[in-house]
């Protein structure tokens, strides 16, 4: 059975199921699957949306991204927020540091 983004059906099924809230249908439409690192999944039937520059999530079951906190810089999407070393900062959403004045 051929279902849309967002649906799977099993095997022998006659219908289609929508995925949940912050996971992806597979490509085959088969199972559903955890969002990708670096990608929200809020809306199953849009298909994944890229973390914008700033924000990030985690692989697992992301309905949003999450900005990037204080003190730390997101130099990927998909990867844990990085301390600002000794003697630099940020503010939120920030892709690296600044020297402190």
């Amino acid at each position: 059975m051929g279902c849309a983004q967002g649906y799977f059906s099993s095997a022998n099924a006659d219908s289609c199921s929508v995925c949940g809230v912050g996971t992806r249908s597979s490509s085959d439409h088969t199972a559903c699957l955890a969002c990708e690192a670096g990608y929200e999944c809020g809306d199953p039937t849009a298909g994944p949306k890229k973390c914008a520059d700033g924000f990030y999530s985690l692989n697992g079951t992301n309905t949003h991204c999450t900005l990037c906190p204080r003190g730390h810089f997101c130099v990927s999407s998909s990867g844990v927020p990085e301390y600002c070393p000794a003697g630099y900062y940020s503010a939120f959403g920030a892709t690296n540091c600044t020297a402190c004045p």
